[in-house]
Formats: C-alpha cells, sequence, structure tokens
C-alpha cells in the first residue's frame, strides 16, 4: 500500500485493520515485523478471584497499576488525537492511529476491572480524582508529547518484566484476569516505541529533556502513586501486619525500580536501536502467552 496517500485523522480510523506495515521510514522505530494490531478480546471478570495472582502481594500491585490507567491511556489518546494530523511520516501517522485504539481498548477494560475495585477499596476513587486534576496541570506546563512518552516507558517496562517472569508471578493460576494481563502487556511491547517516536518527531532537538523528567518528575511520581496505593491495598486486606507480605513488598519495589533505571538509557536511544533483540524476543514470548487463551 502507499503511505503517502493516506487520508487524514477523519477517514484513517475506518482503515486501521487493513494496513500493512511495509518498509520502516524514520521517524518510526518500530520494525516491519512488528504490526500493531487492534485486538477484540473479551472478558468476564464478574467471577475473579480475590487473589488472581500466585501472591496477593503482587495482585495489589497490579490493582494499583490498574487505578491509575484509564486516565494515563485517556492522556497518551488525547494527545496522539492533537499531534496525528502534523506528523509527515506516513508509517509513524499509521502507527500512532493504531496505538489509539489499542489505548481506547486498553481504558475500557480497565474502567471495569476499577469498578470492581472501587467496592472492595473505595478510597481509589479520591486517587483517580487528584489524578486527572494534577495530569491537566501537567499538560499545561509540559511539552505535551512528552507525557505519552513518559507512560509508554513505564508501561513497556512493567510489560516486559511481567512477560518474563510470568511464571513466577502467576503460578498455577488461570484466570480471566491473567488472560487481560497477557493481552496489555503483549499490545503495551507492540507499540512501545510510537510514543517515543512521536516526541522525537515533535521535538527532535530535546534529546535531553525526557530523561531529565523521567527521573526528576515521573518516576518518583509513579512509583510513590503506585506503591503508596498498593499499600492501601494490603492495609485494607491485613496483609501489611505479616513481615513475609512486608519482605516481598520491599523486594517487589526495588525490583521495578531497578528495572526502570535499567531500561532509561535503552528507551531513549535513538531510531531502532530501542527494539533490542531482547526486547523481539520478549514481544514474541508475550504472543505465545496472549496464543494460550485463543
Amino acid at each position: 500500500m502507499d503511505y503517502t496517500n493516506l487520508p487524514k485523522w477523519n477517514a484513517l480510523h475506518q482503515m486501521i485493520p487493513e494496513l500493512p506495515v511495509e518498509q520502516a521510514n524514520k521517524p518510526s522505530s518500530t520494525p516491519n515485523s512488528v504490526v500493531i494490531t487492534r485486538r477484540s478480546p473479551q472478558f468476564r471478570f464478574n467471577r475473579s478471584e480475590k487473589v488472581w495472582l500466585n501472591d496477593p502481594v503482587i495482585s495489589h500491585f497490579f490493582n494499583a497499576l490498574s487505578v491509575f490507567i484509564p486516565i494515563s491511556e485517556r492522556v497518551v489518546m488525547e494527545v496522539a488525537r492533537q499531534e496525528i494530523d502534523d506528523i509527515n511520516d506516513p508509517k509513524l501517522r499509521y502507527e500512532v492511529l493504531a496505538l489509539i485504539r489499542q489505548e481506547g481498548a486498553h481504558a475500557r477494560w480497565h474502567r471495569h476491572t476499577n469498578t470492581i475495585l472501587a467496592k472492595r477499596y473505595p478510597a481509589i476513587r479520591l486517587f483517580t480524582f487528584f489524578q486527572s486534576k494534577f495530569m491537566q496541570l501537567l499538560k499545561r506546563l509540559l511539552p505535551a508529547t512528552s507525557i505519552p512518552a513518559a507512560f509508554e516507558y513505564f508501561t513497556g517496562t512493567l510489560a516486559a518484566t511481567y512477560t518474563e517472569n510470568r511464571g513466577l508471578i502467576c503460578g498455577r493460576k488461570r484466570n480471566e484476569l491473567i488472560k487481560f494481563l497477557d493481552w496489555h502487556a503483549l499490545e503495551e511491547l507492540e507499540h512501545q516505541s510510537v510514543c517515543l517516536d512521536l516526541y522525537r518527531a515533535k521535538y527532535p532537538n530535546h534529546k535531553l529533556l525526557l530523561p531529565i523528567l523521567l527521573v526528576t518528575l515521573w518516576m518518583p511520581l509513579t512509583l510513590v502513586a503506585v506503591f503508596g496505593t498498593q499499600l492501601y491495598f494490603m492495609l485494607k486486606d491485613g496483609l501489611i501486619w505479616k513481615a513475609a507480605n512486608l519482605r516481598l513488598f520491599a523486594f517487589w519495589t526495588m525490583r521495578i525500580t531497578m528495572e526502570l533505571i535499567r531500561e532509561l538509557p535503552g528507551y531513549c536511544r535513538s531510531g531502532a536501536a530501542h527494539w533490542s533483540n531482547n526486547k523481539h524476543a520478549t514481544y514474541q514470548l508475550a504472543k505465545c502467552h496472549f496464543q494460550e487463551h485463543s
């Protein structure tokens, strides 16, 4: 297909299923072998177990992460829609549009899981209220495309950590929430470099700004919000009073923090170097995990 004649936003979204990914051209760094695909799995969360992973502490980490995803995904979509008609590279324009479609589905299903969580842990409504206000403030203060780039740094890193350690995290558990997590992890890995490409297309000379923002702003805020919410869940369930749970919480906090620090240089690389051989392998593994549910 000739990318150079693609229509703009209003008509392009109708063509998502038919668009192939062809020769990679800058500023897109997504490999030709990776097709950002809109999937439409269905989930039934009404019978979900409270401890749906191998351990209640880790279950609550992913519960806490879910609390903040819908608003974050909404901001990603808002910024992407604002920028898409200014993207000159047709391959990147297709990938941004595909990202919007994926993120919309992610946000919708996370709202379902958060509705269930809010019945057990009502304070999360307050958490998301403050998150919404804070995100709107940051949109006024920061370069807009730096926000999706920062968010996808976290989700891509966490998706890789989950995929590579799925056996330990899930154990023998198999349920709808794990199916949901496998799907979300796959698609986060699939579009892991798109928001970074969008940021670089908008601000080609601001190479140091994003790493600085990640280290000084986004990483501290995100870790405090997610781990603080995880502690709230543990407190409500009485898990916090057991030394073994606190040790696991401390270990998991350190593990996630170190993964984020380790991935930072790779995420900020330019061009196709962002997709290392390890990232390709992790993406293929995520596809296998998702296909288990087919």
